[in-house]
């Protein structure tokens, strides 16, 4: 005996519930948000990947404007002397820094010679002298160093990346004295 609306035996409709088409919508679906979130995933770290470049090449603007002000300062660096104009004079203890204050960047920064291609500006910097020591008329003599502040802000493709550098320099007056002559230290200063 056949019932009306089956086929088959056992009662069983020839109907589909829609089963097929819900788990093949299902998974098309989690497909779809796994491309998507790869996408944005790649995205992301592409952004990551380029401030990365981009800091490296702030970075490395500031690291050539030191070494160029500290070439200088081996050359140019007696205080007494007539290059005391572009140098920005020892502070006064419980002074603002020299660096710190934006008439010193006017007065006394200058532009870096060396500047790497792409950036948006030419790396600043700028030399404060900080103090002397020593002294040549003692007995034994005893040679004389004056002790210099440089700091450097170099600029990646980005003007809003930006890197700041600062080193402590020693020149000895005497050229036999050029052991005493180089970095004394160096950091990054937070922006």
């Amino acid at each position: 005996m056949t019932r009306l609306g089956s086929t088959g035996v056992g009662g069983r409709r020839d109907r589909q519930d829609g089963i097929v088409l819900f788990l093949g919508l299902a998974v098309l679906l989690a497909i779809a948000v796994g491309g998507l979130s790869g996408a944005y995933t790649t995205t992301l770290e592409l952004r990551m990947s380029r401030n990365s470049h981009d800091m490296t090449v702030a970075f490395q603007a500031a690291e050539a404007a030191l070494v160029e002000a500290e070439a200088w300062l081996e050359v140019n660096g007696d205080p007494t002397g007539g290059s005391r104009a572009d140098l920005i004079p020892s502070p006064v203890y419980g002074d603002v820094a020299g660096w710190r204050s934006r008439s010193s960047w006017t007065t006394y920064g200058r532009t870096a010679q060396t500047s790497l291609p792409g950036v948006t500006e030419s790396p600043r910097v700028l030399v404060e002298w900080l103090t002397t020591f020593g002294d040549d008329a003692a007995v034994p003599p005893v040679p004389v160093v004056d002790v210099f502040r440089i700091t450097a802000v170099g600029f990646g493709f980005s003007r809003n990346t930006t890197t700041w550098l600062q080193s402590t320099f020693a020149r000895a007056r005497d050229p036999a004295d050029s052991d005493l002559t180089g970095r004394l230290s160096w950091t990054e200063l937070a922006p």
